[in-house]
């Protein structure tokens, strides 16, 4: 790292400066972590299952991750069952280091009209993390804490750079067509 000495430049900016231009490689990285979110009811098991394990094993190979589909079933299976009601909210978390677990909890009721709020940021599909379902979700998280508190809305929306309607902070969008 460097900086510009000039005539009057003092020592302690210029190092300060060094500093700041080095932050890049010594800030503490956050580690990757793979998320996967399914609906589990006690009638039909695990909602999707092969799309969910296509899913992660597809993440798991580009970063350079190892996935076992066994272990995935029976993480998400012992959670579901160690809960007390019949549909089950279960996310599944794989580390980096190959380290896995399963989260459980209660379908959540959702109202009957959502209160949406369209961000004013846009997504880039060219960051890999749009690709790959991970912790990092900042802009999601960031964005929907902001319009929940400020407007009382369910979901945010985010439209693409190229002004095409993406995805919600938390919610899939799906939209029906000439129908």
């Amino acid at each position: 790292m460097g900086s510009g000495i000039v005539a009057d430049s003092r020592a302690r900016e210029e190092f300060q400066e060094c500093l700041l231009k080095a932050r890049f490689l010594t800030a503490p990285v956050r580690p990757l972590t793979l998320l996967d979110t399914a609906l589990w009811t006690r009638s039909g098991g695990l909602s999707l299952s092969e799309a969910h394990v296509q899913r992660l094993e597809e993440s798991a190979a580009y970063f350079g991750m190892s996935f076992e589909p066994l272990a995935y079933h029976a993480v998400m299976e012992a959670a579901a069952k160690a809960a007390a009601s019949d549909a089950q909210r279960l996310r599944f978390l794989l580390e980096a280091d190959g380290r896995h677990w399963a989260e459980a909890a209660p379908v959540s009721v959702t109202p009957d009209v959502w209160r949406y709020i369209v961000s004013d940021q846009h997504i880039d599909a060219a960051q890999v993390h749009f690709h790959h379902k991970t912790t990092q979700r900042d802009i999601y998280d960031r964005a929907l804490a902001d319009a929940t508190s400020a407007w009382g809305a369910d979901e945010v929306v985010f439209f693409n750079r190229q002004g095409e309607l993406a995805e919600g902070a938390r919610s899939t969008i799906f939209l029906e067509l000439n129908g």
